[in-house]
């Protein structure tokens, strides 16, 4: 019988993490599985998923996490590869593949009850940053756990007003995701920012569905020099908000001040 797995809770990405069974009666003849549903009674069309366990002595089995889709509060439990006689309390179960689960040390005290609760994580924690110009190229980063487990690709969703723009995202690895804010050409505005995998929103550790992003509205307060020569020459446009970094000046990301332009040359 198996009692106890360790721990229960882990990351959906499949990141190797082992899982340890404790137990009694774990023998090398035998193969052993680690087993998770997304339901007690895992019917044809629930997800699962399942491991090969490795019998590491004859009171513990050890195996690996798989990278989970299903619903995030699942069931686990542990087979082997022949069906096994057990007795519950005064009754005689049928032979099974399922390993009696068990508390307490005695065997099979919770009766035909094989399944444990786990527990898969997978949501953001942190966005940063959460405010730009609208015009836009900031990369903004999805802090979290889980994010390997994603079977399609993400995007990032601004929404406001009924108006969506929507930018690619990168898998950096289980921990990271990030995008790029688009150029907004709508009046500037707080909008919901929502990481999608595929057509699915990828909520928070609190279930939140989105954060909220701030498209910041540009202005110019002034231009230097303020007459060009017709060859051509640098201009200086001062004022905020006027987007990210160009020809080699590194502005303050979160307000930018100055934007270097290259006047034409007129012939």
């Amino acid at each position: 019988y198996w009692s106890d797995v360790s721990p229960e809770v882990t990351s959906a990405g499949g990141t190797g993490i082992n899982v340890t069974v404790s137990g009694e009666g774990f023998v090398s003849s035998l193969t052993y599985y680690c087993n998770w549903c997304e339901t007690d009674a895992c019917m044809p069309g629930d997800f699962t998923k399942k491991t090969v366990a490795v019998v590491v002595s004859s009171t513990m089995l050890a195996c690996r996490t798989p990278k989970w889709s299903g619903a995030l509060m699942a069931k686990f439990w542990v087979s082997s590869s022949a069906p096994v006689t057990y007795s519950f309390a005064w009754n005689a179960s049928a032979p099974s593949p399922m390993i009696c689960s068990s508390t307490n040390g005695l065997d099979c005290t919770n009766g035909m009850q094989m399944k444990s609760n786990f527990t898969f994580l997978y949501s953001w924690e942190s966005v940063t940053p959460t405010a730009y110009s609208a015009i836009g190229s900031v990369e903004v980063l999805f802090r979290g756990i889980g994010f390997l487990s994603c079977p399609s690709s993400y995007t990032c969703n601004f929404t406001a007003d009924g108006i969506t723009e929507v930018s690619s995202a990168m898998l950096y690895n289980d921990l990271n995701v990030s995008c790029f804010s688009p150029y907004w050409p709508h009046a500037p505005s707080m909008s919901n920012l929502s990481l999608m995998c595929g057509g699915k929103i990828v909520a928070s550790s609190a279930s939140e569905p989105f954060v909220q992003f701030e498209f910041l509205d540009p202005t110019i307060s002034g231009t230097d020099p303020a007459f060009i020569s017709t060859l051509g020459q640098p201009i200086f446009i001062t004022g905020s908000d006027l987007g990210g970094q160009v020809s080699g000046y590194t502005p303050d990301p979160f307000n930018v001040g100055t934007v270097t332009y290259l006047s034409p040359r007129i012939k």
